[in-house]
């Protein structure tokens, strides 16, 4: 079955209502996971949550990165690329202590969808880290060039818009929608882990 994008397809009563985009059922069906995560993170108060914050947004970032690019093409990966290499810069600058894990969480993106719904969650990440910018300015002294590459939020708002225009194009069928949902929750599961072992994936 198709998800309608409008309700008003050459079939489409007057009465129906539109469907809702991709987006929103992603935000709905991820609720619980983003507060769970932003729960692990807490505020950015020192040296230590942010290491900490920059650690997992590593992990997460690489794991992804690693499952995605093999469903999607180069083009559709690079910015997740470049923000891994952000996050890393970042954590040098700061001399971050936090531990590197002994190992990483699998994650498995059995489709294009999958892998689609995983990038909502990083670039998700990327745009909210813009939020978490004032806390580590007025906390920790970082600015765009130290320490807080990451969440200068490279690329704007233009590189969210794309993975929304992308999802519509590849998210399309009931089975399509949940196996983005899948891969949102299981990227968000990747976070939870990274955070704090006991409560990932």
């Amino acid at each position: 079955m198709l998800l309608d994008r409008t309700g008003a397809g050459p079939h489409a009563s007057c009465r129906e209502k539109p469907r809702r985009t991709v987006r929103w059922i992603l935000r709905d069906g991820t609720a619980a996971d983003h507060a769970r995560c932003e729960r692990l993170m807490g505020p950015l108060r020192d040296p230590r949550t942010y290491g900490r914050f920059l650690a997992a947004m590593e992990v997460l970032h690489a794991v992804v990165l690693r499952a995605a690019a093999r469903r999607l093409p180069d083009e559709a990966v690079s910015g997740l690329a470049a923000d891994l290499d952000r996050i890393a810069r970042d954590r040098a600058d700061m001399a971050s202590g936090a531990p590197e894990p002994r190992q990483v969480p699998h994650l498995h993106l059995s489709s294009e969808a999958a892998a689609m719904g995983a990038l909502y969650v990083t670039e998700g990440a990327r745009l909210g880290a813009t939020v978490l910018r004032r806390q580590a300015v007025v906390a920790l002294g970082t600015s765009p060039s130290w320490g807080g590459r990451f969440l200068a939020g490279g690329g704007g708002g233009a590189r969210w818009k794309d993975l929304l225009d992308a999802l519509e194009r590849a998210v399309v069928t009931e089975r399509d929608v949940a196996q983005a949902v899948d891969g949102a929750r299981a990227a968000f599961g990747v976070f939870a882990w990274a955070m704090h072992p006991a409560e990932g994936v």
